[in-house]
């Protein structure tokens, strides 16, 4: 299993709109950028079902030009399917991260596995036959297979119903875990979810910045408990920004509040570098 990296105290975020003023000299003294976003939550607002959020044109306008910039790259790092994201997105010119970090495909169509992924496909198989026969008619479940890993949605539950799904969920999981599978559970916003055990999104930043983006300046932005492991992989290597109407004790240095200010975050970031 992966080592998670040092673990930085956790503490409150600035917000970054009372920040702008220090946060320009970091991007207009970097040669390169590698702008690394979260989608659920991030570039997009969180809804009901995962078919439901779709980006605004504008978004997707200004991930394209950012991409086309000089001296920038941007990721996407979600843990929706690699697939799922280059269709919602569109452009070919991004990096796009998978399944909390199993899979990284880069703007050459190079696809990356995860060793361990491949570990637990039989897994999520047993997982998807076991417990879509009785979680699928329970009223406000959702049931997600993402090839490498398999998640429950609750968000539409009732909150025994959802319980009792979690429950049966935890359940066939450890029954996995006891056969020998390297799978770990982790908790999201209304979701629990079974996936490769030791793989996670600061694994998959640093092995970005590391083929890809020698030199730049990261800046990682991400909602979610499961972004946290990215904060803390870049520590005091870039920039970490969560995003929370109401900041929590966070890894990240600075935060904004919505999708709606990730947005003018990079329309901003799009401006300052036409301005060099």
């Amino acid at each position: 299993m992966s080592p998670r990296p040092f673990r930085k105290r956790a503490q409150l975020p600035t917000y970054l709109y009372g920040a702008s003023v220090r946060l320009p000299r970091f991007f207009k003294r970097a040669k390169r950028l590698f702008l690394l976003l979260d989608f659920d939550g991030t570039l997009v607002e969180i809804a009901s079902t995962p078919s439901q959020a779709i980006p605004r044109p504008e978004t997707l306008m200004c991930l394209e030009t950012l991409a086309k910039t000089p001296g920038i790259s941007v990721a996407i790092v979600s843990g929706r399917p690699v697939g799922n994201l280059q269709n919602l997105v569109g452009s070919r010119r991004l990096f796009y991260v998978g399944t909390h970090g199993v899979v990284i495909l880069t703007p050459r169509g190079k696809r990356l596995v995860d060793p361990l992924g491949r570990k637990v496909i039989a897994a999520i198989a047993s997982l998807k036959a076991g417990l879509t026969p009785s979680l699928k008619k329970t009223p406000g479940i959702f049931l997600e297979n993402k090839d490498f890993s398999f998640a429950l949605h609750f968000r539409l539950a009732k909150r025994e119903l959802a319980r009792r799904a979690v429950r049966e969920f935890y359940r066939a999981v450890n029954v996995c875990q006891e056969q020998g599978f390297p799978l770990e559970i982790l908790r999201g916003k209304e979701m629990v979810e079974a996936k490769p055990a030791g793989v996670h999104k600061g694994k998959a930043v640093t092995t970005l910045l590391d083929h890809y983006g020698r030199g730049a300046l990261p800046i990682y932005i991400g909602d979610d408990v499961t972004d946290e492991d990215a904060f803390q992989s870049l520590g005091t290597k870039g920039i970490s920004i969560l995003v929370a109407e109401n900041p929590r004790p966070t890894a990240a240095s600075f935060y904004l509040r919505n999708p709606a200010q990730v947005r003018e975050f990079l329309k901003a970031l799009i401006d300052l570098r036409a301005g060099q």
